[in-house]
């Protein structure tokens, strides 16, 4: 990134706590020009660059997210930005780059969402017991993680382990009875189990919890 010399240092945070407040506000396009000005200015940190990273892979733009990511890694080798990566990599269909960056972020530091990703990575490379084993290690750091229980069962379902997919469901339920990727991972169970008055029950339920997801009405 280019930064602008000579500048007040309070402009750089005014640019950067307009990004927050307009990330906030569900103003992302916005907070990433406000993020993008204030990561130009001399005075800017490495934080920045990761915060700008992490809105860019929220707002699914996984290329512009994993040059932010590089270049704090060309900076300094942190585990934000290997986990930043690596998810990046990921959710563009490579796996295998992903994995790289993921254990380095585990070496670095350990924490459930590395973990997390790290299953997530190897289900998407073929791998999906070796998977089982990462979101179990994800869950002995945060048991209570709603996001790993549903990345465990849609492994599980690829496993055809159906009995312990839908436990992982439930249990993502009862952690977050909101949750609509639990509710239609059960109401799948259920129409593969050919039980549809459980299914059908499911299924009318989804579009409570996500009026807007399109396909549930």
């Amino acid at each position: 990134f280019q930064r602008m010399a000579g500048l007040n240092p309070t402009v750089s945070l005014h640019h950067l706590g307009l990004a927050r407040a307009q990330r906030r506000a569900g103003r992302l396009p916005e907070a990433e020009l406000a993020y993008r000005k204030a990561i130009a200015c001399e005075d800017s940190h490495l934080e920045d660059q990761l915060e700008l990273g992490r809105l860019l892979l929220e707002m699914k733009k996984f290329e512009a997210a994993d040059e932010v990511f590089s270049a704090v890694l060309r900076e300094e080798d942190i585990a934000a930005a290997n986990l930043g990566a690596g998810v990046a990599d990921l959710e563009q269909g490579y796996p295998n780059v992903a994995l790289d960056y993921l254990r380095r972020a585990a070496e670095l530091e350990n924490t459930a969402e590395v973990q997390r990703e790290i299953g997530r990575a190897l289900h998407q490379s073929g791998q999906p017991e070796q998977a089982l084993e990462a979101f179990q290690q994800s869950l002995n750091l945060e048991p209570d993680s709603v996001a790993t229980h549903l990345a465990m069962a849609q492994c599980l379902t690829s496993l055809n382990r159906q009995r312990d997919a839908v436990a992982a469901y439930e249990q993502a339920i009862q952690l977050d009875p909101q949750s609509i990727e639990a509710v239609l991972g059960k109401a799948e169970y259920y129409l593969r189990q050919k039980d549809y008055s459980q299914a059908i029950v499911a299924y009318e339920r989804a579009p409570e919890l996500d009026p807007r997801r399109p396909g549930l009405h």
